[in-house]
């Protein structure tokens, strides 16, 4: 076998080899390969026979020019069709379940119309997410199957939660409170743990949208290795997704109760904006995914 930085594609032999194929003891280029997210995570696999390959030494990054190329679909992809009609419906939906929470005088019933609430917006988030990444236009995309109570609603809570479990437990471990403790505590390393933890959320977050077990969501070979194929354009999405995160919580905490005083009308719009904030942060992550979910 030649020495990996030797080798050329066995297919495009203008093009030097990135993985080799055990298999068909071939080295091919990355035209040659699929990345495709099945359960645990992504796997590199050959096109001509579909075994799992092993990248080479010095793989190259991929190209993240053509991903900040596409990055203005973001504003557009909420104007569509589909998209559109999605994020009005729902927010027609939740509206008249929060007015029933922020009223209730029964704690109880407040608490359980919150997670109802959560577990919608979740559900309808991690639907776009998979319509996204599976290549779906923004006048394709369609509503969804959301009958099943315990599969659209409370099991997008609890991949959250998993998602969330590293954050929460760096801020435990760093004696973080809202009381009369410091929010940060002074230790640099609980300072760069939080940092990492931060930077790691829309990796959690993802994999949370794209299901499987919460395992699946915290499984550190799968995180590492979505890290590896999505390389530099992760790190260009995840400031993105934090940039769009801050808009959609600060609309929701000085905008949008102002409207509220408009009877349901001006609800409904708050909302309406908010899941358009959702929304970009869903193509962001499904401009991510498009190249390699498995359609």
């Amino acid at each position: 076998m030649p020495h990996p930085s030797d080798a050329v594609c066995a297919n495009h032999l203008e093009d030097s080899a990135t993985f080799h194929c055990q298999r068909c003891r071939l080295f091919f280029c990355e035209r040659c390969i699929e990345h495709t997210f099945h359960g645990t995570g992504f796997h590199d696999r050959c096109r001509r026979c579909g075994n799992e390959v092993k990248p080479l030494p010095q793989r190259p990054l991929p190209d993240a020019a053509a991903f900040v190329g596409r990055l203005g679909e973001i504003f557009s992809f909420p104007r569509g069709k589909g998209v559109l009609s999605l994020i009005a419906g729902l927010s027609l939906l939740v509206a008249p379940i929060s007015w029933v929470v922020e009223d209730s005088a029964i704690p109880i019933l407040g608490l359980l119309g919150a997670i109802i609430i959560l577990g919608i917006e979740l559900s309808v988030f991690f639907h776009l997410v998979q319509q996204s990444g599976a290549g779906k236009h923004d006048d394709e995309i369609h509503p969804g199957d959301f009958s099943n109570a315990w599969n659209d609603i409370y099991e997008p809570i609890e991949r959250l939660l998993a998602a969330m479990l590293p954050l929460i437990g760096v801020l435990f471990w760093s004696h973080v409170s809202l009381g009369s403790v410091a929010l940060i505590a002074s230790s640099g390393l609980h300072l760069a743990a939080l940092i990492a933890v931060l930077m790691l959320f829309p990796l959690l977050l993802l994999h949370a949208a794209l299901g499987g077990s919460v395992f699946d969501v915290l499984n550190p070979l799968s995180l590492a290795r979505t890290l590896r194929v999505f390389g530099a354009r992760y790190w260009i999405a995840a400031p993105i997704f934090y940039v769009l995160l801050a808009s959609y919580l600060l609309w929701g905490g000085l905008c949008a109760p102002a409207l509220v005083s408009i009877p349901m009308f001006g609800r409904i719009l708050g909302l309406f904006v908010g899941y358009v904030f959702m929304a970009m942060a869903a193509k962001l992550f499904g401009l991510l995914l498009e190249p390699h979910l498995s359609r």
